[in-house]
């Protein structure tokens, strides 16, 4: 869109999903016409195609069999939208049925 970002730019909006991670450094960078759902669809292609798979830099190694043999609940919980958390936990080797 013609702005130049830095992660840094993102750090203030993290955390809170993301059409405000996105839409929120538009704003400030007067980014004009911003169209929060299309950005959003677009971060979700790169992030799909990017992280959904195994050993994509999510996740600890180890970490599916620390939760078994230790036998802990798990829960997650997170702001991001479904599709972000499950690629997260299917990149990370985590069944979502845990």
């Amino acid at each position: 869109m013609g702005v130049e970002v830095t992660v840094e730019d993102f750090v203030p909006f993290m955390g809170t999903g993301e059409a405000n991670f996105l839409g929120g450094e538009a704003s400030v960078k007067g980014v004009k016409g911003f169209d929060p759902e299309a950005a959003k669809k677009r971060f979700f292609e790169i992030y799909l195609e990017k992280y959904a798979k195994p050993n994509s830099g999510i996740g600890f190694l180890g970490a599916l069999e620390l939760i078994n043999q230790v036998c802990l609940k798990v829960a997650v919980a997170s702001s991001a939208d479904r599709i972000t958390v499950d690629t997260n936990l299917a990149a990370a080797g985590l069944p979502i049925s845990m």
